[in-house]
């Protein structure tokens, strides 16, 4: 029978599933539109960094998101892990994944902000995500002296894959995953290098078109765009260490929330009967949607703040 593996629309999402089909080579890949989704579910399927919405479903769940299902009250298998799924996946399927294929588990670890959690067997088979390369060069204004950014390869990896995974290409960067033998040829890839260049045009256009309302230790960005998925995006490049950020976008209510406070902000709208704004996820990295005005949000946590 070929099974299915849903999986989520993100980097650690793709590179989950990418690991995972090795054991499952048949395998289908799905991704849903909504986390966790299980409409197209089949008995024996596998979902990888998603917790299924339905507890009933039957077949393996290799997830690090929490609040799932007690035992005795899920019908799923689950392989629970403190680290991104696809280092999950890569510990349970190593042994059927080629050496020479082990350093894209650095996709999915960049991409989830845990590169720190790569074991030393993924470093040491894969010495090049170690070295440098040149980001950009430019001129400095005013003089002839130049000056270029650059920075280890594996802090770019999963850049690309969100490149894609922002305007719904799931087929085509999995194939461009698949294809590719080496770091640098992911990150130079000249479909990759189209394709982020074309979101970053359009992300440009939506910040400048944003509103950025303000309040304690908090921003709160609105904006509009039936493009492109960049809440987490807009949230991480507005947020900073001190102010945690809700990115929503006022045309779908799809949102992302960044920062320390993400669940403080979490426990407050439950507190005060919110219930018109939701989200979940890892501390720090938040998803969700909101269903009423996104100002309506910012009037509801002035008087709570």
């Amino acid at each position: 029978m070929t099974n299915t593996i849903h999986t989520h629309h993100d980097a650690d999402g793709i590179a989950a599933a990418y690991m995972t089909s090795f054991a499952h080579p048949d395998s289908k890949i799905h991704i849903p539109e909504e986390f966790g989704d299980v409409s197209s579910w089949k008995d024996g399927d596998i979902m990888t960094d998603m917790r299924p919405v339905d507890p009933s479903i039957k077949g393996t769940v290799i997830d690090h998101h929490p609040g799932h299902a007690p035992i005795g009250t899920r019908k799923y298998t689950l392989h629970f892990f403190h680290k991104p799924a696809t280092l999950g996946a890569w510990e349970m399927f190593k042994d059927k994944i080629p050496k020479d294929q082990w350093w894209k588990a650095m996709v999915g670890a960049v991409g989830d902000g845990q590169a720190e959690k790569v074991p030393y067997e993924i470093w040491n088979e894969c010495k090049p995500l170690l070295k440098k390369y040149s980001t950009y060069v430019s001129k400095k204004r005013g003089t002839n002296s130049w000056s270029y950014g650059s920075y280890p390869i594996y802090q770019s990896l999963s850049s690309p894959v969100n490149a894609f995974c922002r305007v719904g290409k799931y087929d085509e960067i999995f194939d461009i995953l698949k294809l590719v033998d080496t770091p640098l040829e992911l990150i130079k890839h000249p479909e990759v290098i189209k394709q982020k260049k074309k979101n970053s045009s359009q992300f440009n256009g939506i910040m400048y078109g944003s509103q950025v309302l303000t309040l304690p230790n908090l921003r709160i960005v609105v904006y509009k765009s039936n493009s492109i998925r960049v809440t987490g995006w807009v949230a991480s490049v507005l947020g900073n260490n001190d102010d945690t950020c809700i990115a929503i976008n006022e045309l779908n209510g799809h949102l992302s929330v960044r920062g320390v406070l993400s669940n403080y902000l979490k426990g407050l709208c439950k507190e005060h009967g919110l219930d018109y704004i939701s989200f979940d996820g890892h501390d720090g990295f938040m998803g969700g949607r909101i269903t009423e005005d996104p100002y309506k949000l910012y009037y509801d946590l002035m008087e709570i703040l």
